[in-house]
């Protein structure tokens, strides 16, 4: 998702599933590794039935704020998913998203059910894959290695070249 780097979107992942999934160390995204994020992927995507990412920039994260960006986020990706109008929306968190559709609330769902672990993991790939690209177009703040988030190299980043375009102005360190 990426709630607290200092740069680049915050990235959501919708998965419908049609019945529960089955694969092994599927968890939370932030308690594997990259490679283990990696290698869980193409497991998730053979037993899924649809996938959305949605992202909101961080030029809309710093008009809205980082909530509702998150939760408009989830509620875009959930909107792009190929589902029944009656599915259940199992939400990452304790609070409802801006949907139409039955919902149910889990705080730290990513922890505990497989669905939302393998939405965590798919959301995660997504923004380090964005990073990267963005790395590319702004050298000097190690976006590929900290993804947006604020290491001592990034922080020092900031300070010697300023805020680049896709840092969030909201956040303390890129004033």
């Amino acid at each position: 998702m990426g709630r607290g780097p200092l740069a680049g979107g915050v990235v959501a992942a919708a998965v419908a599933v049609e019945k529960p999934l089955k694969i092994e160390g599927l968890r939370d995204s932030k308690e594997l590794t990259h490679g283990g994020r990696l290698k869980l992927e193409p497991l998730i995507l053979e037993q899924i039935s649809s996938f959305s990412l949605s992202e909101i920039p961080s030029e809309e994260i710093d008009k809205m704020g980082i909530s509702l960006a998150s939760k408009l986020a989830m509620a875009k990706a959930v909107e792009g998913l190929n589902i029944k109008e009656k599915a259940l929306v199992l939400v990452d968190g304790p609070w409802r998203i801006p949907i139409q559709l039955p919902q149910l609330p889990v705080r730290k769902g990513d922890r505990k059910i497989p669905v939302i672990s393998a939405a965590s993991i798919l959301a995660k790939l997504e923004r380090d894959r964005m990073m990267t690209m963005l790395d590319e177009v702004y050298p000097g703040y190690s976006f590929s290695k900290n993804k947006g988030y604020p290491t001592r190299e990034h922080v020092e980043g900031i300070k010697r070249l300023g805020p680049s375009p896709v840092h969030r102005r909201s956040f303390k360190h890129c004033l």
